[in-house]
C-alpha cells in the first residue's frame, strides 16, 4: 500500500471516531485543550501566533485569540490562495487580532471560515519568535502529521521556516488534537513538517529537541 492510500485510510478511521462523537464532548475536550495551552512555556516569548478556525470535529479555543492580542501579540489565521488538483495548495495568514468578528470572516472553498481579503497579511519581521498552532487529522508522539492531504500547511511551514531563518528569528509549532488522533505510528512522505508539541485534552508532549524558543 503506497503512503497515499496509508494516509488515506487514517483519514477514514478517524473520521469515523469523531461522526461517535457529540457536539457536548468536544465541547468539553475543547475545554481542557484551552486549558493545557496556557501551560505552554512558548506562549510567554512568542511574538505572533498563526492558529486557525475549526472545523466541527477540530479543537475550539478560539476565544484565546482575545487574551493573546491583549497580551500584544500578532495573532493571524489563514486564507486559502489556490487549491490545485495534483499539487500543494497554497495559503497565507491574514491578521485578525482577537477574536474574529463576523464581518471579518468569510466562508472559503472547504466551508471552513476565512478571513476577508482586505486585512493585512502576516509578515515575518526580524527576530521575531513565531508560534504555529496545527491542526490535523493524525500525529505521532514523534511529532508526525497526517493533514486532510492538500498540502496547504507543509508547503506554508516549510516557507515560513526558511524567512523566519534569514531573519534570525524562531519557529515552534504545535499540532493540536484530541488524544484519539495520537496513533502509534504513521507513514510519512520527505516533504512532511513535524511538529515540536502536541497539545490534547490530556497532556502536552514535547516532540522535538531542535529548537531553542
Amino acid at each position: 500500500m503506497t503512503v497515499k492510500n496509508q494516509k488515506n485510510l487514517i483519514r477514514k478511521q478517524i473520521s469515523c471516531i469523531q461522526n461517535n462523537i457529540d457536539d457536548n464532548a468536544f465541547s468539553t475536550m475543547s475545554a481542557s485543550i484551552k486549558k493545557n495551552i496556557l501551560y505552554l512555556s512558548c506562549l510567554e516569548t512568542s511574538d505572533a501566533i498563526l492558529s486557525f478556525m475549526p472545523m466541527r470535529a477540530e479543537p475550539d479555543f478560539v476565544d484565546l485569540y482575545q487574551k493573546f492580542t491583549n497580551e500584544n501579540k500578532i495573532v493571524a489565521i489563514p486564507k486559502i490562495k489556490k487549491v490545485e488538483k495534483n499539487s500543494a495548495g497554497t495559503m497565507d495568514f491574514y491578521v485578525v487580532q482577537g477574536y474574529p468578528k463576523d464581518e471579518c470572516l468569510q466562508k472559503g472553498p472547504f466551508g471552513i471560515l476565512e478571513p476577508i481579503s482586505t486585512l493585512p497579511i502576516f509578515e515575518v519581521k526580524r527576530n521575531m519568535n513565531v508560534l504555529v498552532f496545527v491542526p490535523g487529522v493524525a500525529f505521532t508522539a514523534k511529532g508526525h502529521r497526517v493533514g486532510h492531504g492538500k498540502g496547504f500547511y507543509d508547503l506554508y511551514l516549510c516557507n515560513l521556516r526558511d524567512k523566519i531563518k534569514k531573519l534570525d528569528g524562531t519557529l515552534v509549532l504545535v499540532g493540536v488534537c484530541f488524544s484519539f488522533q495520537i496513533l502509534p505510528s504513521i507513514p510519512i512522505d520527505c516533504y512532511d513538517i513535524d511538529v515540536d508539541y502536541i497539545v490534547t485534552e490530556k497532556s502536552i508532549m514535547r516532540t522535538s529537541e531542535n529548537f531553542s524558543f
